[in-house]
């Protein structure tokens, strides 16, 4: 960390935002990007060399590279890349060409994948509606109700008896109410 060089052939010039990375897991020297850039400098990018050069491989395939929105190379196949976003997304050549995994069982808002590294079609997803599982990587879903999870981004307490009650706003779920402790 003594000395950088900044790498930047085939990125966008001007000014750049958020930039999501992911290394090819078998071919860590493949490397991609997600980049937020001015003008038409958005989409991704894929480097063959450890990032020495860039080649842009499609257009903005998603608003930026925010919080959620990350990528997974698959550990087996290094042209199959995911990104986690609003929509769980998949391209299966590099990034030219992306699609949408059926989510018509799944709630949106993806925040975490995880690939079986030794059988790639079965995956774990995290959202905003909690944990869903699939085993034809991401065709057909499974959603575990029965676990006590919820995403809260605001939370207030107020009064009760005997403890006083907290309260949460959840992502896209309503509002939660629940006792401090309990008698046990």
């Amino acid at each position: 960390g003594t000395t950088w060089t900044q790498l930047q052939k085939g990125l966008p010039k001007g000014d750049i935002g958020r930039i999501g990375l992911a290394l090819a897991a078998g071919k860590p020297w493949i490397v991609y990007a997600t980049v937020e850039a001015a003008l038409d400098g958005s989409g991704f990018y894929r480097s063959t060399n450890a990032g020495a050069s860039w080649e842009k491989r499609s257009g903005t395939i998603a608003s930026s590279p925010q919080y959620y929105q990350e990528l997974i190379a698959d550990p087996v196949d290094s042209d199959r890349v995911y990104m986690v976003d609003t929509f769980l997304k998949v391209t299966e050549d590099g990034g030219a060409n992306w699609t949408d995994l059926p989510w018509y069982t799944r709630h949106v808002d993806e925040h975490a994948l995880w690939i079986d590294p030794h059988d790639t079609d079965p995956l774990l997803t995290g959202n905003d509606g909690g944990l869903y599982e699939s085993f034809d990587r991401g065709q057909t879903w499974r959603h575990f109700p029965n676990l006590p999870l919820t995403q809260f981004y605001k939370v207030a307490v107020g009064p009760g008896a005997p403890f006083y009650r907290i309260c949460g706003g959840t992502q896209d779920n309503n509002t939660q109410c629940g006792p401090a402790r309990s008698d046990s």
